[in-house]
């Protein structure tokens, strides 16, 4: 069983949300629209300054706060497993800007194609010195099994207690091969099924000391596009 304490620090933030919305097609195929939406950003302390620099945002952040991750493993060769809770904590941010803005408009068929009238933008805006924000708890059950040698095979479930900020409720499903055939290598090849989509995933990692490269490469079905990303890091 083990924990990891985390001092994260945030230099940006920014989330919008559309609440409601309507749309309506009259018999003539003209459009109606409206929508209400909620948003809000934090600026940098400072920075409407002409004397504020990209140091002093990072010497004096507008997001503090922490997060703790929880575990507990099971290490019994051949088997491994594990369970991990992620992100417990929360992050602390000044200056935030919190509004709400609420609009419509019109799409006719004109002569020479669409033509569009916007209605007048009802908006309110307030400033937040204080703004907590909480970042979703992951969820995540790992697995498994060394069949020959350095060869093993992976099962794994991953998902969010809740959906925001780029985490998901739907669970994701992982399954995988993976071979260190020494100390210093590691190749793994990873599937994953999450919200009705499969991806794939090819790994090589070297690790030379404190050296650390990585190399990942991957493909995800609902883009039918090929992703890659390379990591080269000192590790202590």
């Amino acid at each position: 069983m083990g924990a990891t304490f985390r001092y994260v620090q945030g230099l940006a933030m920014f989330h919008s949300e559309v609440k409601s919305g309507a749309l309506t097609v009259d018999e003539m195929g003209d459009n109606t629209f409206n929508l209400k939406g909620e948003y809000l950003y934090a600026t940098p302390p400072g920075s409407d300054g002409e004397e504020f620099t990209f140091g002093d945002l990072l010497s004096n952040p507008p997001g503090k706060g922490f997060l703790l991750d929880l575990g507990v493993v099971y290490d019994e060769d051949p088997f491994r497993a594990g369970l991990v809770l992620k992100n417990i904590g929360f992050l602390k941010w000044q200056n935030v800007e919190e509004g709400i803005i609420e609009g419509g408009g019109k799409v006719k068929t004109g002569p020479e194609g669409p033509e569009f009238f916007e209605e007048e933008k009802v908006s309110e805006e307030k400033t937040l010195t204080n703004y907590t924000m909480t970042v979703p708890i992951v969820l995540q059950l790992q697995g498994s099994y060394r069949f020959f040698k350095n060869l093993y095979w992976h099962l794994g479930m991953e998902t969010g207690l809740s959906d925001g900020w780029g985490i998901s409720a739907s669970p994701c499903l992982q399954t995988g091969l993976e071979w260190r055939p020494r100390h210093l290598i590691r190749l793994a090849g990873d599937l994953a099924y999450h919200d009705r989509h499969l991806n794939y995933q090819a790994l090589l990692e070297l690790k030379l000391f404190c050296l650390w490269l990585r190399f990942q490469v991957g493909w995800v079905d609902n883009f039918n596009g090929v992703n890659a990303a390379g990591m080269l890091a000192l590790h202590f």
